[in-house]
């Protein structure tokens, strides 16, 4: 699929090798390497993620990914995919795009969005929902907003006119989604207070949970993506004695019994706390609380109540085909 940019011609190639796969893990790099907050994923993590062999999704998903190549140099890459496990609605078969990234030239993402576009399309679809990396259970949204700090771990970083050249593809905003930070060293809320104290004295058997994972993209910030020679023994040394001084709430729920009784209310509250207390016992100075729903009031609520503040914000976009 040739296409003459500037003098050149652009190539979107589908990935199908091991050493293509490589360089469409590589790309991001050079493109963000001006970028303070850029955090280098792990290589070995990425090409996990990204092979059929030891990623899971890939039992009930199709995927295809493509490079954007220009005078012999790699320049832009897009996923799409489908599936199986996702909801559908009804006549409106949708499919998505993921992992994009790319020089900022117009005609690089309209090429990237082409293809993908098309092979969707081949496939049934006639909505295109995005960006998922590759799915809703890993990294949602394209970076819109809170460009000036480092990602949390298994949280995206795009460059900021990223999101202006998927919106000159026809896309639009289908949903935000936003991390929200939390100092844990500050007091809480008097009503925070007493609503944990309620639960407390209540004393009746609690029925949630909440998943506090430590900040390892603080602990790889400087290892350029690489484990070997010596980036293992410097990520073990970080992780399990200086420490790291961040973490991440990606996973908090109520039992589906107890979710529409007022104890089911309050527990949010309690759980709050309890990640709270934790990252103080662990040393950690913030904790993000990621991602939420911008439509999830109750949620919102109650991670402001607890003093926390959106600091990143993460558009998901949807587009007819």
């Amino acid at each position: 699929m040739p296409f003459d940019s500037h003098g050149a011609d652009i190539t979107i190639v589908p990935v199908r090798t091991r050493a293509e796969l490589t360089r469409f893990i590589k790309l991001p790099i050079r493109l963000n390497a001006g970028d303070p907050n850029w955090i280098t994923p792990l290589m070995m993590e990425r090409a996990e993620a990204l092979s059929p062999k030891t990623n899971p999704f890939f039992e009930h998903a199709e995927v295809q990914l493509w490079l954007a190549v220009r005078g012999g140099r790699d320049v832009g890459r897009i996923s799409a995919q489908i599936d199986a496990l996702a909801p559908q609605t009804p006549g409106l078969k949708t499919g998505n795009f993921g992992l994009i990234a790319a020089e900022d030239d117009a005609v690089i993402f309209s090429l990237l969005f082409r293809a993908a576009e098309d092979w969707l399309r081949a496939r049934g679809c006639v909505r295109a929902l995005g960006p998922f990396n590759l799915s809703v259970n890993e990294e949602v949204g394209l970076l819109v907003d809170g460009f000036d700090t480092p990602p949390m771990v298994m949280m995206g970083h795009d460059p900021a006119y990223t999101g202006g050249r998927v919106e000159e593809q026809g896309y639009a905003k289908a949903k935000d989604v936003y991390a929200y930070l939390c100092d844990p060293t500050a007091d809480l809320p008097a009503v925070v207070v007493a609503l944990g104290d309620r639960i407390r004295l209540n004393n009746w058997d609690e029925a949630a949970f909440i998943v506090l994972l430590p900040n390892v993209n603080e602990a790889i910030a400087d290892l350029k993506g690489k484990l070997l020679p010596f980036g293992w023994a410097k990520l073990l040394w970080r992780l399990k004695v200086s420490g790291v001084k961040s973490a991440r709430v990606p996973l908090m729920g109520v039992k589906r019994k107890f979710a529409d009784t007022m104890r089911g209310q309050l527990l949010p509250f309690h759980l709050m706390n309890a990640g709270r207390n934790a990252s103080l016992a662990l040393g950690y100075t913030q904790f993000e609380f990621s991602w939420v729903l911008e439509e999830n009031m109750p949620m919102r609520r109650i991670s402001e109540a607890m003093g926390a503040t959106i600091y990143k914000t993460y558009r998901i976009y949807e587009k007819t085909l």
